[in-house]
């Protein structure tokens, strides 16, 4: 078993809390296979597919939108493929795929989202795409740089995912509140407003006085701030201890100070009713976030808009990724279903997300649409206007941990009022104490691997 895959595979059960001691015999057999970095991958023969043989295909998703109407639209003209959905919660499926893909249980296709993805990209596991069979390497040249990478494994050596969308961070704001209190309240002129710290603070202090709140959390705040920079680079460099995230900290800070932070998640019952009684009049979400709102609050239709974030960050939401199984049965046909839904389906238009292949953007059957909740707005032309300013970030399998580590440090930091410097001191102490042994690691089996 070759050392990366290994030590990796210890790294992921630390990150998502699987016991080894759990495994079976037979387990522990798919797992030497799984992990063996130096099996003679391209040896292995994947049938073609057929036209003619009819197959049955399973896709595993944390969500169940939107698949009965690709799968039928797909099944025009692949009548011989079935495609079963089989759904799990958000927070479960993770460790679902990787026990999965440790036993050998797997579907065809797996879903990702990309808070989770990075986790995945230094075992083996999942097919490398960028060759025959599938040779998804000739569309490189259609993503953007930063998302072609995103389905990268660790080495970015091999392609193990297809980002099929992509999505920005997004502001989205009670217009007639913020005319109300005399801010600016059309898009671009508020963010524009916002662009200064200063000004985000004064909206936050003046709407507080009515007990209004335009964020839920500190680290509602931070998360804007991240949404522009990803936790490591390439070589695994920390990225967020620079003078951006020092004011990010401080705005942080100043906002507890003031008592700004409403302290109420608008995902509970709580922070629901203060939406739906016009208390939480300005939210940080991805492009889903405007058919999410629409959902909770329906009666508001027409009051609310949507403009790029504050501070003049241009945010990474967050990506969905297809992958193969390397222990799937039906790969030429899964791989069918992939290529159909990421460079042929995306063609006719979408509203809601960016689709990953560039040649699908700017879609004249939706890049004009308008949406009647936020007033006529263009929604589908704002998105992809944020998105093609926004670059998405490095995965790598120590982002949940280090993320845990940079959130519960931000929060007790500025809760406790301890220094800027000395809180991003302690995150970069707390990181090295817990991950540094499996960063040097990676690092090392990064610079030896052929």
């Amino acid at each position: 078993m070759g050392s990366m895959s290994k030590v990796v595979f210890l790294i992921m059960f630390l990150i998502i809390g699987t016991a080894c001691s759990l495994m079976e015999p037979e387990t522990e057999r798919k797992e030497e296979e799984l992990l063996s970095i130096n099996s003679p991958l391209d040896e292995r023969v994947i049938p073609e597919y057929d036209p003619n043989e009819n197959y049955e295909l399973t896709l595993w998703s944390y969500f169940s939108d939107g698949w009965d109407e690709a799968i039928e639209e797909f099944q025009k003209d692949h009548r011989n493929i079935e495609i079963e959905v089989k759904t799990f919660p958000f927070e479960e499926y993770q460790e679902v795929y990787f026990n999965a893909l440790v036993n050998g249980n797997v579907p065809d296709i797996m879903v990702f989202d990309s808070d989770h993805f990075g986790s995945f990209t230094a075992i083996e596991g999942l097919e490398n795409l960028k060759d025959p069979p599938y040779s998804a390497g000739k569309y490189k040249g259609d993503f953007s740089t930063h998302l072609w990478e995103v389905g990268l494994s660790f080495d970015q050596e091999k392609l193990i995912g297809i980002p099929f969308n992509t999505s920005p961070l997004v502001t989205f704001y009670r217009a007639d509140i913020m005319e109300e209190y005399g801010f600016p309240s059309e898009p671009e002129e508020l963010a524009v407003f916002m662009e200064d710290p200063k000004n985000w603070l004064t909206i936050g202090e003046t709407l507080k006085k009515d007990d209004r709140w335009i964020t839920q959390w500190i680290n509602e705040i931070m998360h804007i701030y991240n949404s522009g920079t990803g936790l490591y680079s390439n070589q695994l460099d920390f990225l967020r201890d620079n003078e951006e995230f020092v004011e990010g900290i401080d705005v942080a800070k100043e906002a507890y100070r003031l008592g700004i932070v409403a302290n109420f998640d608008v995902w509970s019952p709580i922070g629901n009713s203060k939406l739906q009684s016009d208390q939480l009049v300005m939210l940080y979400l991805g492009a889903w976030g405007a058919g999410q709102l629409e959902t909770w609050v329906p009666e508001q239709k027409g009051k609310w808009r949507m403009t790029r974030l504050p501070f003049n960050i241009f945010g990474w939401s967050n990506s969905t990724i297809l992958s193969i199984p390397r222990d799937s049965d039906n790969k030429a046909a899964a791989w069918r279903f992939i290529e159909h839904y990421t460079f042929e389906a995306m063609m006719n238009g979408t509203v809601g997300s960016v689709p990953g292949y560039l040649s699908a953007r700017n879609n004249a059957n939706t890049i004009h649409h308008q949406n009647e909740f936020f007033g006529g707005q263009y929604d589908q032309a704002l998105f992809e206007e944020l998105m093609s300013q926004t670059k998405e970030h490095k995965l790598t399998p120590l982002d949940q941990r280090a993320k845990t580590i940079w959130d519960v440090h931000l929060s007790q930091g500025v809760e406790w009022g301890v220094d800027t410097k000395e809180i991003l001191d302690r995150i970069n102490a707390q990181l090295e104490a817990e991950l540094g042994r499996e960063r040097n690691i990676l690092l090392d089996n990064l610079q030896s691997s052929p």
